[in-house]
């Protein structure tokens, strides 16, 4: 796939998910924690170069704002303390697919950052375009570092043909986040499946002890979710095509929603700034329960005025959960590239790095060394919900990520989007 094709298809993805609508938008509701903020400032990277002082410049392009973003800017902050010739410029760029629409035009006009937060699912349309992302493996080996450390889970699509071209960083996956005292009131206990999810919704809504059972957000997240708990690739193995669609288990996982939202079991959140709404209702105790993320952890905590539980998300005929956060690269066309890795490296290693951003977050760890750091062990001795979410990752799969991911998915997102209607009762045909 070449630069412009890339460019090209990046602009309309963008424009083309921020437009489709599957179910009314909500307005006035509080805002709660989100991965990402939808909006970017217009302000680009620093210049590039050594500026005075002999310090050398690393242009850090990301998608973190609000209290996720400040955290990271402290982080940044400590690296920058604790070396000398190198400071670290972290600039927020928007959404993900605003970041590497963004990234894609400064990489054609010569303007590139040294090192871009992307879309845990986006680095695969930078991978199709050979020399865009510096392959990581002769900087790990020279700072001892093994590709077999990070999370399998959280890294396996990054590993091409004997190449490392990201690292994980801010990832997660879905949770089913529980009030407890509703459902301790209610006589129930925490479903373990979806069949086990209904008849806890029917108690708690036909017993009045709030609207909705659950809450789940609009998001594309949950359909490769349900395609796979109910046996179904999300592709077909000529990769031309939605597989899901072919073998049902789109319509089998969709049709059993759309029963839940039609009793009000379900709450399907709105197309724009659903995770915070959906959030926003169980904070309110609208819901008695919420398919949220697991970076969605430490604002849940802070905000939940009744004893909540984090527990695995209910299982279909498999017991399967997919990933999703950010991830960090580095760009071939980087004229620091020694002092790029140095901050990968200190994030990668160093407990003031991508260990800390965990702890203030709810992201996941993403190697088996950085769980065994004290501030991990610590965090999950105070915190057991975070590692609970941690071991959910033993379920993790995500066989829609393929090579093929872009050309596919431009194809054939715009038509799963429309017609996923599940309150209207529209279901892909």
């Amino acid at each position: 796939m070449k630069l412009k094709s890339i460019i090209v298809f990046l602009v309309c993805a963008a424009m083309v998910l921020s437009m489709v609508a599957c179910s009314p938008k909500t307005s006035g509701e509080p805002a709660k924690p989100a991965e990402t903020a939808p909006k970017a400032d217009e302000t680009g990277g620093a210049t590039k170069g050594t500026p005075s002082g002999g310090k050398v410049t690393v242009d850090f392009w990301h998608s973190m704002s609000g209290a996720t973003g400040e955290l990271l800017d402290s982080i940044i902050a400590q690296f920058n303390s604790e070396h000398d010739n190198i400071e670290v410029v972290g600039t927020f760029q928007g959404g993900y697919w605003e970041a590497a629409s963004k990234a894609q035009t400064a990489i054609a006009a010569g303007e590139n950052p040294d090192v871009l937060m992307m879309g845990a699912d986006h680095v695969s349309i930078f991978a199709q375009e050979e020399g865009l992302l510096e392959d990581l493996i002769p900087y790990m080996k020279k700072s001892g570092i093994s590709p077999d450390d990070f999370v399998e889970s959280l890294s396996w699509d990054y590993k091409i043909n004997g190449k490392m071209i990201a690292i994980p960083f801010g990832r997660s996956t879905p949770a089913l986040y529980v009030n407890k005292d509703m459902l301790k009131e209610a006589g129930v206990e925490v479903p373990k499946t979806w069949d086990e999810m209904e008849q806890v919704c029917k108690v708690i809504v036909e017993g009045g002890y709030a609207e909705y059972g659950f809450a789940m957000p609009y998001d594309t997240w949950f359909v490769f979710m349900i395609t796979a708990q109910y046996g179904g690739k999300f592709f077909n193995e000529d990769q031309t095509a939605l597989g899901c669609i072919e073998d049902g288990s789109l319509e089998r996982g969709l049709t059993m929603f759309q029963n839940m939202a039609k009793k009000k079991y379900m709450f399907y959140g709105p197309t724009d700034n659903s995770f915070n709404v959906c959030t926003g209702l169980f904070l309110d105790r609208g819901c008695a329960m919420v398919l949220a993320s697991t970076g969605n952890l430490s604002g849940i905590a802070r905000d939940a005025s009744f004893d909540f539980e984090l527990a695995f998300v209910p299982a279909g005929t498999v017991q399967t959960v997919p990933t999703g956060g950010n991830s960090l690269v580095m760009m071939a066309a980087s004229d620091s590239k020694e002092e790029a890795w140095e901050f990968l490296r200190w994030l990668i290693q160093e407990e003031a790095g991508n260990a800390t951003f965990v702890k203030g977050t709810g992201y996941l760890p993403t190697t088996y060394s950085m769980t065994e750091m004290p501030i991990i062990q610590e965090y999950w001795k105070q915190n057991p919900h975070a590692k609970t979410a941690f071991e959910q990752l033993k379920y993790a799969t995500d066989p829609h990520r393929r090579k093929l991911f872009v050309t596919v998915f431009a194809c054939q997102h715009i038509k799963l989007s429309s017609k996923a209607q599940l309150t209207k009762g529209c279901l892909p045909t």
